[in-house]
C-alpha cells in the first residue's frame, strides 16, 4: 500500500491501443519503444478518462524506461536556405549521425525490464 506523502514508484507507460499479436515480437513488450510518458496508477486513470486516443489503452509496468532516441522528421535546407520537411516522420536512435539535421518531436523510451 502506498503511504501518504511518499511517490508511487511502479511508473506504467500507457500506449494507445492494444497491438495486434500477430504483429509482436516474442517477450513483447520487453524492449518495445515508446512515445508515451512513464506515469503513476492514478495519473494513468485520469488519462484515460480525458484523452479520446486511450479508448483501449495497455498499461505496462515498467521498471527501467531508457532514453532510446527521438521521434521526429529530418529536415533540409531548401534553395532560399529555410529548413523544410525532407522525410516522413519516424524514430532517431540517440547519437545518430543524422542529428543534426533532424527535428525532434517526442522523447522515445525504450521499454526494459516489464512485468
Amino acid at each position: 500500500m502506498r503511504r501518504p506523502g511518499r511517490p508511487h514508484v511502479a511508473r506504467p507507460a500507457v500506449r494507445p491501443a492494444r497491438p495486434d499479436p500477430a504483429r509482436c515480437s516474442p517477450g513483447w513488450p520487453e524492449g518495445a519503444l515508446s512515445t508515451k510518458p512513464p506515469l503513476c496508477r492514478p495519473c494513468a486513470a485520469l488519462a484515460v478518462r480525458h484523452c479520446p486516443h486511450l479508448a483501449d489503452p495497455v498499461a505496462i509496468r515498467v521498471r527501467e524506461p531508457r532514453a532510446w532516441g527521438v521521434f521526429g522528421g529530418l529536415v533540409a535546407p531548401a534553395p532560399d536556405g529555410r529548413p523544410t520537411s525532407a522525410s516522413g516522420d519516424g524514430h532517431l536512435l540517440h547519437g545518430h549521425r543524422a542529428a543534426p539535421w533532424f527535428l525532434a518531436s517526442q522523447l522515445v523510451l525504450e521499454l526494459t525490464r516489464c512485468a
